[in-house]
């Protein structure tokens, strides 16, 4: 429902010269650092793309900055994109928090933005520089909770989330469509660094005929392998942000081999 209002619709603003660069705030260093590779690769594929049509017009670049720092690093990175490397437009990750500081310096300097961030707060206010891609918190986990309570009939569910914004979002967001379908309330464990290694000695989580994922992608890499561990046929829903980790650890989807075989079968909102 966003509608572009800001300056610079007539043909005077066109974007002139022989290039026009894109900036990509990623995680380039850091946990993360895998999901910043793979979205650097998709970048590159979709600029070549996009110069082999040989459309009329300049050819297209892209720079990028690393958002993986101290609080607050994102938004000097910014800055840095738009005034020092001449970005006209940006694109952020999927980590909420870069997307809200972009969001901030963006609508102060007055450049586009686009980010893969599922937070829905970033668009609600209707912002005309900023616009997001991809399903919010709120639509994955209502597919998820359909798919657990109505569809496979369970009851007995885990939500592992991370203690930070996203992971808070998403838990209040998956607590919420499951309340929705009065369904029972699932037993919330919040992740740190040191309860990952201890996760499957959970009493919940030992008797969880769902388990709910809802942290970024390392995370959910490093507990793949325990909850693969649990029980063979129990399945794992894992956030978008959980699946953008580029190895595919915990992004494959579910198939009738997988059941046949005995291997818990990982599912994503996108399925």
């Amino acid at each position: 429902a966003v509608t572009y209002c800001g300056p610079g619709r007539d043909a005077a603003h066109d974007l002139t010269g022989s290039e026009i660069r894109i900036g990509i705030l990623v995680p380039m260093t850091g946990p993360r650092q895998a999901e910043g590779e793979t979205l650097r690769r998709a970048a590159q594929m979709a600029v070549d793309d996009q110069n082999a049509a040989s459309l009329p017009g300049p050819r297209i670049t892209f720079v990028m900055r690393d958002e993986n720092g101290p609080w607050g690093r994102a938004s000097s990175e910014v800055v840095h994109l738009v005034f020092d490397d001449q970005a006209v437009a940006l694109i952020t990750s999927s980590e909420g928090d870069s997307a809200h500081l972009a969001e901030q310096v963006g609508n102060k300097i007055g450049v586009p933005i686009v980010t893969l961030s599922s937070d829905s707060t970033t668009t609600e206010i209707n912002m005309p520089w900023i616009f997001r891609l991809g399903p919010t918190d709120a639509a994955q986990a209502r597919a998820f909770a359909r798919d657990i309570y109505q569809d496979r009939k369970l009851r007995r569910v885990v939500l592992l989330r991370q203690s930070d914004r996203d992971g808070r979002l998403g838990g209040e967001a998956f607590m919420k469509a499951a309340a929705e379908l009065n369904a029972p309330s699932p037993v919330e464990v919040v992740l740190d660094f040191g309860k990952i290694v201890d996760i499957v000695a959970t009493p919940d989580l030992a008797r969880a005929q769902a388990v709910v994922v809802w942290t970024d992608a390392p995370t959910a890499t490093r507990i793949a392998a325990r909850l693969r561990d649990l029980r063979a046929t129990v399945p794992v829903y894992v956030c978008r942000k959980a699946a953008d980790n580029g190895s595919g650890a915990v992004s494959q989807p579910p198939c009738a081999a997988c059941w046949s075989k005995g291997t818990a079968p990982w599912i994503t909102a996108s399925q």
